[in-house]
């Protein structure tokens, strides 16, 4: 419907009542202000439909947005390949891939058949590397099962290779969604994360190493130290014994020594005794020797003689001397 098919029908019949009652009842004054008013009233009358009109077509709008089906929002849409290999581990021949017993990991027992007979089902490859490395980029990592005796190897399961997601688990498909494919921010965070982690190793190795240097110059210390000790107590003690030894050895000469520091200061006394003994001794062992020897008789005259002034002037003599 158009404004102005609506529009006319309106005016017309606004404007026979309008003539009709100025006819009858109004001046001309009251009929030219009524007239006025019917024109308001038509233009008004005509507007309106065209405002209801533009309503329509905006509720309708509205109306056809709200029956659309909502579509999934980004970030809730499962990535394909997510989906593809749970659907497959979970259909998989169970001798070739299957869930562990805790449901929490998947295991491939035979690589070989899983590349060329598994994956051409899901994907357009066989290679088993690609597959491994799309896991990796989703956050799987391998599990390492090696016991610690080589003895306890089993040679059936240890071709086996295992795949750890915390979210990918057994009966528990709501959890995939929060799996996030790693972006290139991500790996390169990984990157340094593992030169870090391969930094730190070393330092651990070094450090290591310096306490193993630390221990061994500690326990030679220590031994130095010991030894030192012994030769000081011993040095000590040797000391010890020639002090304990030069003091026997003095209190041994010190009575020796005593009379003879005593007597030294009579000797000036003594001696004048001493030769006057001495002359008298020598004076008889002489006379007795003059005695006894064979002379002429004038010689002994005087040799009786010569005793005398020899017995008188040898103590003069020796007091000389």
């Amino acid at each position: 419907m158009s404004g102005d098919g609506l529009a006319t029908p309106q005016a017309t019949g606004a404007e026979e009542g309008c003539q009709s009652e100025s006819g009858a009842f109004l001046s001309p004054e009251e009929k030219r202000d009524t007239q006025v008013t019917c024109d308001v009233l038509c233009s008004l009358s005509a507007s309106y439909p065209q405002r209801s009109a533009a309503a329509e077509d905006l509720s309708s709008e509205v109306v056809r947005e709200k029956r659309k089906p909502k579509a999934c929002p980004k970030q809730h849409q499962l990535p394909l390949f997510l989906s593809k290999t749970y659907h497959m581990i979970d259909r998989c021949d169970p001798e070739i891939a299957t869930w562990s017993a805790s449901g929490d990991n998947f295991v491939v027992k035979n690589v070989e058949k899983f590349a060329s007979s598994v994956l051409p089902l899901y994907f357009k490859h066989s290679n088993f590397s690609s597959f491994a490395r799309q896991l990796n980029f989703y956050g799987f990592r391998k599990l390492r099962t090696d016991p610690i005796l080589t003895s306890d190897v089993d040679p059936r399961t240890a071709c086996y290779v295992r795949f750890y997601h915390d979210k990918f688990q057994k009966d528990r498909p709501e959890l995939l969604h929060q799996i996030k494919r790693a972006t290139k921010s991500d790996q390169q965070n990984k990157d340094e994360v593992e030169s870090l982690k391969g930094e730190v190793c070393k330092l651990k190795e070094c450090m290591g190493q310096m306490n193993h240097r630390i221990n061994t110059l500690t326990s030679e210390y220590e031994k130095v130290a010991t030894l030192l000790t012994e030769f000081l107590t011993r040095s000590h003690q040797q000391q010890l014994q020639q002090q304990q030894q030069q003091q026997q050895a003095t209190q041994q000469l010190a009575p020796a020594a005593a009379p003879q520091a005593g007597a030294a200061p009579r000797g000036p006394c003594n001696a004048p005794d001493l030769m006057h003994s001495l002359s008298q001794v020598a004076a008889a062992s002489l006379q007795r020797h003059l005695q006894t020897a064979v002379v002429p008789t004038n010689g002994s005259a005087m040799k009786r003689e010569n005793p005398e002034a020899a017995a008188g002037s040898s103590p003069s003599r020796q007091r000389t001397g």
